[in-house]
């Protein structure tokens, strides 16, 4: 049941929804920025496959075909279960392949390091180099 009070959309689930936003909020810290760059970092010392679910079905309802550019997880912080970290790195291969980008990691002995997701027309459009040419006659040079 839906009731307009006060100016306040109001549900019996309310108090529950309050809670799961609280939950994610204990468990997240990320930025969005204008530009298409995206930052996550974890705010607890263990994540699980279901948290990092979570987190990327949120991440997902503002995706679109340019945004974002290039999301970073900063995983410097948490623990996972040896098991886990291996579902956790399936889990963002499939998001990167869902929004079209190139995922890389970068792991140290200690802890499991970084996740950087960036999307591929994003990376084609910084790296395409322009054709050279002589400064004599404006000639096209083999690249």
């Amino acid at each position: 049941m839906v009731d307009q009070t006060g100016g306040w959309l109001e549900t019996e689930d309310w108090p529950s929804t309050l809670d799961e936003i609280r939950r994610f909020l204990d468990t997240w810290c990320f930025s969005l920025s204008e530009d298409g760059f995206v930052h996550v970092q974890p705010q607890t010392d263990r994540i699980s496959t279901a948290d990092l679910r979570g987190f990327l079905r949120r991440l997902d309802l503002v995706c679109d075909d340019a945004y974002p550019r290039i999301v970073v997880f900063d995983f410097s912080k948490p623990t996972f279960e040896p098991g886990d970290w291996n579902d956790c790195e399936a889990l963002i291969r499939a998001f990167a392949n869902r929004i079209n980008a190139v995922p890389m990691f970068e792991r140290n002995p200690d802890t499991v390091g970084v996740a950087v997701l960036v999307r591929r027309a994003w990376l084609r459009r910084v790296y395409a180099r322009p054709a050279r040419r002589s400064r004599r006659n404006n000639e096209k040079l083999a690249s």
